[in-house]
């Protein structure tokens, strides 16, 4: 994912969706070879690398690979918070509500209000449910984002989504 980030950041996108489709195809093999052992981190930088191609192909104007792709980063995250439950990381949370705002924003972009607005309401409720879970620890960057997400639920910003740094991690892009 590192790798695609930095070619993207450096304009180079065809080689960052080359980047992000080895990470993929990496992490997938990985993943059938370890079975169980696949570890939860490892399944939430998956779902990170999809979301960071949709975020590619989304910039590219290929909304519809971008929906599957954090169609992809989405079912991951959802597994996770359901197999973990109280032991879903702010991280992985923080992760999920990014694929789900910018698979929002994606639908707008595509004319989908209705979709965009659905999907921007599981970006927000995921968020929110991490601000009430972290109280007054809860970052002024999220803070920013929730307000920023609520805003485009109400509003006609069509945004194209951008990676984001997480804030609670160690400097995974999104």
């Amino acid at each position: 994912n590192s790798r695609g980030v930095a070619l993207s950041g450096l304009g180079d996108r065809a080689a960052a969706l080359q980047a992000y489709g080895r990470a993929i195809a990496i992490g997938e093999a990985l993943q059938a070879r370890l079975g169980e052992q696949f570890t939860p981190d490892m399944q939430d930088s998956l779902a990170n690398v999809h979301n960071s191609q949709g975020v590619e192909l989304s910039g590219l104007g290929d909304r519809a690979a971008a929906l599957q792709a954090f169609g992809r980063a989405i079912a991951i995250g959802e597994a996770l918070r359901a197999r973990l439950g109280e032991q879903f990381t702010p991280d992985m949370q923080d992760s999920l509500a990014n694929a789900y705002g910018n698979r929002g924003s994606a639908l707008r972009g595509q004319g989908d209000q209705a979709a965009a607005l659905e999907s921007f309401g599981q970006a927000i409720a995921t968020l929110e449910t991490l601000q009430a879970r972290l109280g007054e620890q809860f970052p002024v960057p999220g803070r920013n984002k929730l307000e920023r997400w609520r805003q485009l639920a109400g509003g006609s910003e069509v945004p194209s989504p951008k990676p984001r740094r997480t804030w609670f991690g160690f400097g995974k892009t999104r």
